[in-house]
């Protein structure tokens, strides 16, 4: 799964494409292509596991936050970023306001779900497989953040440097204790 491959109708309900068409491919490659998101552990031991998908995800949720895109699914010709050590960074040196695309984070009232997302998307990237969430909890997680109401009194928050790494672990500890 990429970015690429996930689709809206007409009703803004999620389509995804090519799913499940590389089983018609060669084994190897099938697989070389199923891995768009590497993880780390894929990098060492070139094998795929449900820890695996967890960190895609992850790396897609990522992608969609940010409105950049990973180095490992950019396109042909374009340069992409390597999101997951971006992020990383980006929450330690707490700028985490800047990880947000533009475009979605003028509405404040958007802000508590993006950075709901945002804190999920970072346990999937965990670099340890076993420190992970399981993609049932994920998805547990992801339905119970509603989508905002938007007013005409939202005000652009672009600039709003309030979410750092203390808001994020603080809110990320809370989500652990959800379990």
């Amino acid at each position: 799964m990429r970015s690429s491959n996930v689709l809206f109708d007409e009703n803004d309900a999620v389509l995804v494409s090519d799913f499940g068409l590389a089983s018609l491919i060669a084994q190897p490659i099938a697989a070389q292509h199923m891995v768009v998101y590497k993880s780390p552990e894929y990098g060492y031991a070139r094998k795929v596991t449900m820890q695996s998908d967890v960190w895609s995800y992850g790396s897609l949720l990522i992608e969609l936050l940010t409105g950049k895109v990973s180095i490992n699914s950019a396109p042909q010709g374009t340069n992409g970023v390597d999101l997951c050590s971006w992020v990383h960074r980006a929450v330690r040196e707490e700028w985490t306001a800047e990880i947000f695309d533009k475009e979605i984070s003028g509405q404040k009232s958007a802000l508590p779900g993006m950075l709901r997302l945002l804190q999920i998307a970072m346990r999937c990237i965990e670099r340890f497989p076993e420190k992970r969430p399981e993609m049932r909890e994920v998805t547990r997680e992801v339905e119970k953040i509603q989508a905002p109401v938007i007013t005409e009194d939202d005000d652009d928050v672009s600039g709003d440097r309030s979410l750092t790494d203390d808001s994020l672990s603080t809110s990320t500890s809370m989500i652990g204790d959800e379990r």
